[in-house]
């Protein structure tokens, strides 16, 4: 078992969310280029992922490493190497519905509707194509959508598609895993 889904099958809470808060820092960074770039003019996606884990460690690398560890950023910077195009692209579409209900639904602040539930499923759908295979858990999903509350640039991320984004998607996400247990 390699080093990456070693850290996922260990017990400790906390660690896993480490874990999980880094990978997906690393992948909105790279998706967020790789989308503004555009999918008609991405050109070649190895070059451009190389490029993108560059620039992540050029401009988080530290951050990641004395937060989360020396193991756990090589283990992130794996799976971003392993992402395969069509992987991404699948991503992007699961990633876009998601955000699209969520722009739709945030005024409306009923994150127990059946469509908060079906974003919040599409969001869990959409965190798992980074997780290793049986990663996911609800207790996964929320330690990741606490993370947008509680970190700043996560907030503005997802305040720029709804005013209160990062509350309602977290509140939404709580009660769709609340129905899976």
């Amino acid at each position: 078992m390699d080093a990456f889904n070693r850290l996922f099958y260990v017990k400790n809470t906390e660690w896993k969310e480490k874990v999980f808060y880094a990978i997906h820092y690393a992948l909105c960074i790279m998706n967020y280029a790789l989308f503004k770039k555009g999918l008609e003019d991405m050109g070649d996606f190895n070059e451009i992922k190389k490029k993108m884990i560059e620039e992540n460690e050029k401009n988080y690398g530290a951050e990641i490493k004395e937060e989360y560890g020396e193991e756990v950023y090589e283990a992130t910077n794996n799976i971003l190497s392993g992402l395969t195009e069509e992987k991404w692209l699948k991503s992007e579409q699961l990633r876009a519905k998601a955000e699209k209900l969520l722009a739709k639904l945030a005024p409306e602040g009923k994150p127990q509707s059946e469509e908060a539930l079906e974003m919040a499923k599409l969001h869990g759908e959409w965190a798992s194509l980074f997780w290793a295979d049986g990663v996911y858990s609800p207790e996964a999903h929320q330690a990741l959508v606490k993370m947008y509350t509680e970190d700043e640039r996560f907030t503005a991320y997802y305040e720029n598609i709804a005013k209160g984004g990062a509350a309602f998607l977290r509140k939404a996400v709580e009660n769709y895993c609340d129905q899976l247990v």
